[in-house]
């Protein structure tokens, strides 16, 4: 792939939440399909039709650049083709959702063949790398359910690391945030425009249950894997990863997952620098 780049920066802003949590809960298992948003090669293709679920709000041009590090995650497996969202939170290292990266028994793809793409916009990019490692939840294979989306989550590490002078990754906020009701972002690449990112930086939470939190801003294909984001003094940071949309009182949500021990401790060593146990690896 050819390295490309472009210019231009701007900012957001937020705002009350709401929520009863344990009707949701009840709803998103029971009742309701939660669906899993990554985008297949035909999604990518095809006219979706998003008229009850149109997602998110496409960003400006001149503020991709403030979102470099929140990229395109392509994979390719035998006669099929993905993409989701992953995020740079060190310079080697890719946050996104399990199912992102797996196969359909749970297992992950070759890294080879997993893609990080930043600041994919039309057909152009910032910076490139292949997988060399991906680590997926243990909770996550061989379990569904209420217990699979739990452990929705990846730590893919890179083949290359990113310049810093061209894609910075994101904080991380590994303890729970406590912002203003409506701080909470997503940002990401939807399948009905993939070749620009999506964004809405005024999501309300709806609830949350253990490491999972569910909040007003609508997700569609293409977002799983998309940065849960919180406001803080400094900016912008990483508390989580969207996996999922569901329906409920309040209409189409989006589901996220927090980190919970195991990834608190991976996101940690990732932002250390510290090389991860060859066992808890998958190698090309």
């Amino acid at each position: 792939m050819e390295k490309r780049s472009h210019q231009a920066p701007r900012r957001f802003q937020s705002h009350p939440g709401y929520g009863t949590l344990t009707a949701m809960v009840v709803h998103w298992f029971c009742i309701l399909a939660l669906t899993c948003l990554a985008m297949s090669a035909s999604a990518e293709t095809a006219e979706p039709n998003h008229t009850e679920n149109p997602g998110l709000p496409a960003l400006d041009d001149a503020a991709h650049s403030d979102w470099i590090a929140v990229g395109r995650m392509n994979g390719a497996q035998f006669r099929t083709r993905s993409a989701c969202t992953g995020t740079l939170i060190a310079p080697d290292t890719v946050l996104t959702a399990a199912h992102c990266v797996t196969g359909r028994n749970g297992t992950a793809q070759s890294p080879g063949n997993v893609h990080f793409v930043a600041g994919w916009l039309r057909g152009e990019f910032v910076w490139h790398s292949t997988a060399a490692a991906i680590d997926i939840h243990p909770g996550y294979s061989g379990t569904s359910g209420a217990q699979r989306v739990l452990h929705d989550v990846a730590v893919v590490t890179l083949a290359d690391k990113a310049p810093s002078d061209l894609v910075k990754p994101l904080p991380l906020i590994l303890d729970e945030p406590t912002p203003p009701p409506r701080s909470f972002g997503i940002v990401g690449y939807q399948a009905s425009r993939s070749a620009m990112l999506s964004a809405r930086l005024d999501c309300a939470p709806l609830g949350q249950s253990g490491t999972v939190m569910f909040l007003d801003c609508p997700v569609t294909s293409g977002l799983s894997g998309s940065p849960l984001l919180v406001a803080t003094a400094q900016g912008w940071a990483v508390a989580g990863v969207v996996v999922a949309s569901t329906g409920g009182a309040h209409g189409q949500s989006s589901v996220a997952v927090r980190p919970d021990d195991w990834l608190r401790s991976r996101l940690s060593a990732a932002v250390r620098g510290q090389a991860k146990p060859d066992a808890e690896r998958v190698k090309p």
